[in-house]
């Protein structure tokens, strides 16, 4: 997906994680306004594999080596580093790092609404998983689709 498209999807989900764990729409703060900008940043760190990507542009030193190792869509759009980073960090792990990590998700749930799919336990296994209703990346489909997840995002927190 574009990465409007991704900033969207972790937009929306961040929204939902919000009213899913607190009660904290009602009073604007610093930490409110930091966990969605983290978000948006996890959100993108999944194309580091992507040196054409927006992220992948402005840091062609981290870009190009794992592109050139992993391809795209490969390690960066597993399952496999939220595990290790839960694995290690348990319960302890720091704020910060868990909205990154959730935008981290996000992102996969965008891909997950592609054609392409996403290889959710490489490097265990290449097996691509998708969603039953999928969308090719930059055509028509992609922002309905967006949008979709965007009503029922708003749905879910607004009803």
């Amino acid at each position: 997906m574009m990465f409007k498209s991704h900033l969207a999807i972790a937009a929306g989900g961040y929204l939902v994680a919000l009213d899913y764990l607190s009660d904290k729409f009602d009073q604007m703060n610093a930490q409110l306004i930091l966990g969605g900008a983290l978000t948006l940043i996890g959100a993108s760190l999944n194309d580091l594999d992507h040196p054409g990507s927006f992220i992948g542009k402005r840091l062609k030193f981290i870009s190009m080596p794992i592109s050139f190792v992993f391809g795209h869509r490969g390690i960066t759009h597993s399952i496999i580093p939220l595990v290790l980073i839960l694995l290690v960090y348990g319960q302890s792990a720091p704020y910060w790092l868990l909205w990154l990590c959730f935008g981290y998700a996000m992102h996969l749930v965008g891909d997950y609404l592609t054609d392409s799919g996403i290889p959710l336990c490489y490097p265990i296994t290449n097996k691509r998983f998708k969603f039953l209703l999928v969308t090719k990346t930059n055509t028509i489909g992609e922002p309905i689709l967006v949008t979709v997840f965007l009503v029922a995002c708003f749905l879910w927190v607004f009803l």
